[in-house]
């Protein structure tokens, strides 16, 4: 073969091999930038009220995916029992929850803990009867005296309000026989077994719920407001809520919370935002199209009393603190060292 032959070939097969490196290295760029980054799975716990309204907006807007989650929503009307239960055996990694609840599921085992919070601010209200008799007006302790002898209807037993029940009614010096607590799930439960006489009262865990069974029961009002400012300041501090996530799930997925938390923030705020479209999400999702009046005013009191009271989900001492002064002083359950508010609250979120 001629020199200059011989060197054309292999600067042709240099040439070559040159462009063929390149165009493996620019296909394989292309691959990657097409790529999605791996989403992280989560199923959460949701339950048919405007304190669950953050989670539902956020997936129906695509902010969980934005934010590089895969959320799977859990319910519509799961109860608090059953959400530690769940979280309790890995198949659920967050739940509104009350702090009470928190406690009393570390107290009994579980490692429970706070990604963010909704506080300060009263997530409970007890709805009544108007035709049983119940007083008007009075503090917290003679209305919970005068329920004496009557049925109050919670979520479940042993839920966030079933313990709320229990504690206020040991605040206001009622027996526990004195009250008959039965579970009876969400609003529309409540409302048929109202007018039907086999429950007097009702306790929810949101304003929407309120505003349901007001609108539902002929004649029934909201009889105690948990932020009333004659309720005891403890038991208005701990009815204080949160999104609770399994403690050694947020240990072993510290991106995840940190996305989840930014992607409740960015619903909060769209909400705040979009208040007309949130209630009619909030109609869609819960009420299957209907209760739009229902929903505008609770998305409208959410965004007021919640949300501009704490935009940025922060974890603050204080119901924390009037939470474990109540768990001590009524002894609802052992003292294990999990109960304080550095225990049930992870640092990113204070």
């Amino acid at each position: 073969m001629h020199p200059n032959s011989f060197r054309d070939t292999f600067r042709a097969v240099k040439t070559c091999a040159a462009l063929a490196t390149a165009t493996l290295l620019l296909t394989a760029g292309v691959v990657k930038a097409q790529t999605p980054a791996a989403l992280t799975p989560m199923q959460i716990g949701t339950f048919p009220i405007a304190t669950n309204l953050p989670d539902q907006i956020a997936n129906n807007r695509g902010i969980f995916r934005k934010n590089g989650l895969d959320v799977t929503m859990v319910g519509p009307a799961m109860a608090g029992a059953t959400a530690v239960a769940l979280m309790t055996g890995g198949k659920l990694q967050s739940y509104f929850q009350d702090i009470p609840s928190v406690m009393i599921a570390n107290s009994n085992g579980a490692k429970l803990t706070f990604a963010a919070c909704n506080m300060p601010g009263t997530i409970y209200f007890l709805v009544a009867r108007g035709d049983i008799g119940l007083p008007a007006n009075g503090d917290f302790a003679a209305k919970f005296q005068a329920l004496k002898g009557k049925t109050v209807g919670v979520i479940a037993i042993g839920s966030g309000t079933d313990r709320t029940i229990q504690i206020a009614m040991a605040a206001s010096g009622v027996a526990d026989k004195d009250i008959t607590r039965v579970g009876v799930g969400a609003p529309a439960a409540a409302i048929s077994q109202m007018n039907a006489g086999r429950v007097d009262a009702y306790i929810t865990g949101s304003i929407s719920g309120a505003y349901q069974v007001t609108k539902g029961v002929k004649d029934a009002i909201v009889y105690v407001d948990f932020s009333d400012p004659s309720t005891p300041i403890e038991a208005r501090l701990f009815s204080s809520g949160g999104w609770m996530v399994p403690a050694d799930w947020a240990a072993a997925n510290p991106d995840a919370v940190k996305n989840y938390r930014k992607a409740l923030e960015e619903s909060y705020a769209w909400i705040k935002a979009n208040q007309d479209e949130a209630a009619q999400l909030m109609s869609q999702i819960m009420y299957n199209g209907e209760e739009m009046d229902i929903a505008t005013k609770s998305v409208k009191y959410y965004a007021e009393h919640n949300i501009a009271r704490n935009p940025t989900l922060k974890c603050v001492r204080e119901p924390f603190d009037a939470a474990y002064k109540m768990f001590m002083q009524f002894k609802v359950g052992p003292d294990n060292g999990h109960l304080t508010f550095e225990d049930l609250t992870l640092p990113s979120s204070r």
